[in-house]
């Protein structure tokens, strides 16, 4: 079960390194241990199994942490785009009846802004310090027991709402559980050849609230032993910085993303040299990929899915062929081959 690989990973890795976010580094212990004292921390507040958390505030350490408690006792979270107007927040959270509402220290007003329409909510946390309308995140942890929580899962208990973009409406929940995020994670990595080690460092190269991105990147990187970094910034700075200091092998992110890469002025002072693999959603044309591979090397995924399913098709390194004969040349142009138990109809 999910619940169950960081309680894994700080048995076997105690002293490797989780989750490293600017200057913070926890290990697979602490963070293990922080989990832990989060999730009960929840349960004192009388949040219950199929309850869920609404997350607002910018990408961070937080976010995760409260993924991986909720996974421990049955408590479903969602990262939702601070950027959303106050209408669209409270569709997502007053009608999908969230039980508690995280904020960044920024968003508290936001936050008040929507308190009196909301019903049902069990507690309000805020990333920053206690005060009489907040419970501060890190009062509750310090406050609360670390010991594993004694919850019984089921993989169909609820664990992430992905939030759609709100193309042609407003933004709608899409449901994930503990067997489809696992399936999800295993099918990514089946496209990535499992081409995660013990001990490597995968960066979460795009914002959190992108659909399921978070529970995405982080459970396959956690299932596999590797350590997590999210960048400082989502700027072409931001990902080479992390990526030379932390020598990260694997990055996921989007074409857009990559795109500022490689038109970034700066790239060639920065060391990527430890990359091996970029895991990447979206669609280029097979000129705009043979610059990219010219620039980072053959280390390319390409991956095409729906919020609701995960992964449909993906497009292997092997399929990045830019000349020869034209059966194979065409492949690129192609949304490529079935993912691990999808049963595509051309």
């Amino acid at each position: 079960m999910i619940k169950d690989i960081l309680k894994s990973n700080a048995r076997r890795y105690p002293n490797a390194n989780a989750i490293i976010f600017k200057d913070i580094r926890y290990t697979f212990r602490e963070f293990n241990e922080r989990i832990n004292s989060l999730a009960n921390a929840l349960m004192d507040m009388g949040l219950r199994k199929s309850d869920w958390v609404a997350m607002i505030a910018d990408d961070c350490i937080e976010h995760v942490e409260l993924f991986w408690a909720g996974a421990k006792i049955g408590v479903a979270t969602s990262v939702l785009n601070p950027a959303l107007l106050e209408k669209d927040l409270f569709h997502l959270i007053g009608n999908g009846k969230a039980a508690a509402v995280v904020c960044g220290y920024k968003y508290r007003n936001l936050v008040d802004s929507l308190r009196s329409t909301l019903e049902g909510v069990k507690g309000y946390i805020s990333l920053g310090l206690s005060d009489e309308d907040f419970v501060g995140y890190e009062d509750l942890i310090s406050t609360s027991s670390s010991r594993e929580p004694d919850i019984e899962i089921n993989e169909n208990d609820l664990l992430y709402f992905a939030n759609t973009s709100g193309t042609t409406g407003l933004s709608k929940q899409v449901v994930h559980t503990h067997k489809s995020l696992f399936a999800t994670a295993l099918m990514d990595l089946d496209a990535m050849n499992y081409n995660i080690n013990v001990g490597d460092v995968s960066l979460i190269g795009g914002p959190h609230f992108w659909a399921y991105l978070l529970p995405r990147i982080t459970i396959p990187c956690f299932y596999m032993g590797s350590t997590l970094v999210i960048p400082p910034d989502l700027t072409p700075q931001g990902f080479l910085q992390s990526i030379e200091k932390e020598k990260v092998a694997n990055l996921t992110t989007g074409t857009a993303f990559l795109q500022q890469l490689m038109d970034y002025p700066d790239l060639d002072k920065y060391n990527y040299s430890s990359l091996r693999r970029i895991f990447i959603f979206g669609y280029y044309p097979p000129d705009v990929w043979r610059r990219a591979v010219e620039l980072f090397g053959n280390i390319f995924v390409v991956g095409y899915g729906l919020s609701e399913i995960g992964l449909i098709t993906f497009l292997p390194p092997e399929d990045f062929i830019f000349d020869g004969h034209p059966e194979k040349v065409r492949r690129l142009k192609s949304c490529g081959r079935e993912a691990l138990c999808v049963d595509a109809k051309w």
